[in-house]
């Protein structure tokens, strides 16, 4: 009987070697705009894909409101990803709960979410 799939190479121990991950493409804001720009154009989303070298142009096309707002707002041409600021107050909070946390373990006394919710203190 004729297998339907041919097997995986394999080395001498079994394996299957692994392959190299492929590198994510991120575009800058301002790239994003010059795409969405050729697309205002007469330059049809497969084709701005093919020069960008990028699949999903259609999502740039729903999101570019938020572009747009977004680089009005700081011009990133050299940022890759937008940072988000945080509330101090809640960068401390999770500092001092990881501390609570960290005690706990230290002492190998187990946490459960009923134990957390009584040791609530007040709101």
């Amino acid at each position: 009987m004729a297998l339907k799939r041919p097997h995986p190479p394999s080395s001498c121990c079994g394996k299957v070697p692994k392959q190299a991950k492929r590198e994510k493409k991120v575009m800058t804001p301002v790239k994003k705009l010059q795409l969405l720009d050729k697309l205002k154009g007469v330059q049809s989303f497969a084709a701005c894909g093919q020069d960008y070298g990028i699949n999903g142009i259609c999502l740039l096309h729903q999101e570019e409101k938020d572009i747009h707002n977004a680089v009005a707002l700081n011009d990133p041409s050299s940022a890759k990803v937008a940072a988000n600021v945080r509330d101090t107050a809640m960068v401390k909070m999770e500092k001092a709960l990881n501390i609570w946390i960290e005690d706990f373990n230290c002492h190998h006394t187990p946490l459960s979410q009923k134990f957390i919710c009584e040791s609530q203190g007040p709101v």
